[in-house]
């Protein structure tokens, strides 16, 4: 009997320490989860422009997210949808859900995601200059816009993408080649582009 009181004892106190380990570990595992959730929304909040602490400068906040997000983008887009609906488009990026997009963005993604040829060494999309994406954009009804406004139009769709949860680096840019959606293609298309069914508004 006394033997038999020793094992219980023997394994209720195993069981106690089980019990310890196990509550310390969710509580790591809430901690983490917590952080995890305040990182979410911090970085929600900093790409969609919100107000955020200043206890660091805001270049060096950009920075701690802009080199994961761009390392996500290196796989790039493998589908995209754009539906033309005059004053809009129907955009959707890797067969996740549709968003409305305005008709100059709109345009200005089928520009920089068309356009195969001649084929980038990497596989993707062409690069477009800004002089050419103006050209192109200045063939569809609307303001007339100089190369130097592309760069608004770059900020415009990655905000749009940001507000619709897709990476708003598959816009890649560089100083000597231009812009580009970060898009393999599966076929050749036709190069340039025409500007879409915004050309033939009234």
């Amino acid at each position: 009997m006394g033997e038999l009181c020793e094992d219980l004892a023997r394994r209720l106190e195993a069981l106690r320490g089980t019990q310890k380990l196990l509550v310390s570990l969710l509580a790591r595992a809430t901690r983490l989860a917590e952080s995890l959730e305040h990182g979410s929304k911090k970085l929600e909040r900093e790409l969609a422009g919100g107000s955020v602490p200043r206890a660091i400068p805001e270049r060096r906040r950009e920075r701690r997210f802009e080199g994961l997000l761009k390392q996500l983008a290196e796989p790039g887009a493998s589908a995209l949808e754009i539906r033309f609906d005059y004053d809009f488009a129907f955009v959707r990026i890797d067969g996740a859900e549709e968003f409305d997009v305005a008709a100059r963005p709109a345009l200005f993604l089928e520009i920089i995601s068309t356009g195969t040829r001649p084929l980038e060494n990497d596989g993707f999309c062409r690069w477009h200059s800004h002089r050419e994406i103006a050209e192109l954009l200045n063939r569809a009804p609307g303001r007339h816009i100089l190369p130097e406004s592309v760069t608004n139009l770059v900020h415009r769709l990655r905000k749009t993408l940001v507000k619709n949860g897709a990476n708003p680096f598959y816009v890649e840019t560089q100083e000597l080649k231009g812009v580009r959606f970060r898009y393999r293609r599966r076929k050749i298309d036709r190069d340039p582009p025409h500007p879409g069914p915004l050309a033939e508004k009234s």
